[in-house]
């Protein structure tokens, strides 16, 4: 029997700057609030920046039926496999701060631990 460790993962959170003020992007033709959602499935769908990395359709079907999963929007049960693959995506395709960020929303139990941490220190 093979356990598969499953994470709700809010996708609809905003992701914020350094300023804790919302990043804006252009979404379907108007300027909003960028959210998880935007990041994981843009990076899902992109191509490798790479030309020399290229993708088989196997994996390229893998990235878009969990793009269409998150894009639903709202709290998702994903995968630790799914969620690392994300992060992956969002590390190579996205600038500094909103990979930060995004990691901070797919890791909640880091988060909370570095949080614990800090409070702890004098």
């Amino acid at each position: 029997m093979v356990h598969v460790k499953i994470m709700r993962i809010d996708f609809n959170l905003v992701i914020k700057d350094l300023g804790n003020k919302p990043i804006k992007e252009n979404i379907g033709g108007k300027i909003q609030d960028a959210d998880l959602k935007f990041y994981s499935v843009f990076s899902l769908t992109g191509n490798p920046k790479d030309p020399t990395k290229q993708i088989n359709g196997v994996e390229k079907l893998k990235r878009f039926e969990l793009a269409q999963k998150i894009n639903k929007g709202g709290e998702i049960e994903v995968t630790v496999e799914e969620i690392t693959l994300i992060k992956q995506l969002i590390g190579e395709y996205l600038p500094i701060i909103i990979v930060g960020r995004c990691y901070e929303l797919l890791d909640p139990k880091e988060k909370v631990e570095s949080e614990t941490s800090t409070k702890q220190k004098p």
